[in-house]
């Protein structure tokens, strides 16, 4: 021990620091580096450190910029999903509508042109002929209902229609 203490005040010079390591319980290791030398390895350490932390802070970052970003695409898809079920809702409404409509435009025309050349084959019987032309008149005037409606639906689709508020009488004959 008393050459150790002696080797501890006489070895390491002034300006220089000792580092002591313990090798096992008889034997130490002692180091000398220069003052400077111990403070610059502190100093990089403690830089190194602050650049661990600081990419560590840009590594969550960007983590969590993908996790917001993943979240967004995901409701951007969901969105467009649902807007595409309503554009395929509509297009078969409109299919069923045109559909339905071809059929209810096709029977009063057949029935116009039918009672047409039913009075024309007829023309010798006024009364018969007056009979089909009322018919086909009647045929016409259903068939422009439905042209009117057409229309009238068009237009509330593209809101080119104004509803007028007024008081009205049901019971009113």
């Amino acid at each position: 021990p008393e050459l150790k203490n002696l080797f501890d005040k006489n070895w390491v010079p002034d300006g220089m620091s000792a580092i002591r390591m313990t090798i096992d319980s008889e034997r130490e290791l002692i180091l000398a580096a220069p003052e400077r030398t111990v403070y610059n390895a502190v100093y990089r350490a403690r830089q190194a450190f602050v650049l661990l932390i600081a990419v560590e802070l840009f590594a969550f970052a960007a983590y969590i910029y993908l996790v917001f970003a993943s979240a967004k695409r995901s409701v951007e898809k969901t969105l467009l999903e649902e807007r595409l079920k309503k554009v395929q809702k509509a297009d078969e409404a409109k299919s069923l509508f045109i559909s339905s409509m071809s059929h209810d435009l096709r029977v009063p025309m057949s029935s116009s042109i039918g009672f047409t050349d039913l009075a024309y084959d007829n023309a010798e019987n006024p009364e018969k002929t007056r009979e089909y032309l009322k018919k086909v008149r009647s045929s016409n005037e259903h068939l422009l209902t439905l042209v009117n409606d057409i229309i009238d639906v068009n237009r509330i689709e593209n809101g080119n229609i104004s509803i007028k508020e007024e008081a009205y009488n049901l019971y009113r004959s």
